[in-house]
């Protein structure tokens, strides 16, 4: 046995137990108590999710990425590594700039814009509920960098 868990006893409920026995049955493939956060957490975003629908969330992140792909394309020094064609995108964006991406992150990080290094570059993940003030002060912020 490489696991062990109370649901997979012959006798579960025998909590004083100094000595135990696998059931006999399948259940001596069953470890434990089900992930039933995980579980609440699954369901509760699934819905989400449904409720928002996935085609608005779909546009919704394209409008996202297309917003920040035209805003850093705008500022000097800033390259961008997404590929920008249309079909080629989702929601990641990634760039870097001509006189130091790394510390043009560590401002980004220093002012609390999540973002991570990735590639050679600064990655930004927009999602559908991302507030575009939100992407708004990381422009900002890369602007007040540069």
């Amino acid at each position: 046995m490489h696991e062990y868990g109370w649901h997979m006893l012959a006798k579960p409920n025998d909590f004083q137990a100094n000595t135990w026995q696998v059931a006999c049955d399948a259940r001596r493939f069953e470890c434990g108590s089900p992930n039933m956060l995980g579980v609440f957490a699954l369901h509760a975003s699934v819905s989400l999710l449904a409720q928002v629908g996935m085609v608005n969330i779909q546009r919704k992140i394209v409008d996202n990425t297309q917003y920040l792909f035209d805003a850093l394309q705008a500022m000097p020094g800033v390259t961008l590594l997404t590929d920008t064609r249309a079909g080629r995108f989702a929601g990641i964006v990634s760039f870097k700039h001509a006189g130091n991406t790394e510390k043009l992150y560590n401002h980004l990080i220093k002012n609390q814009i999540f973002c991570a290094q990735r590639g050679g570059g600064i990655r930004f993940s927009p999602h559908f509920y991302t507030p575009r003030s939100h992407l708004d002060r990381a422009l900002e912020t890369i602007r007040a960098f540069l």
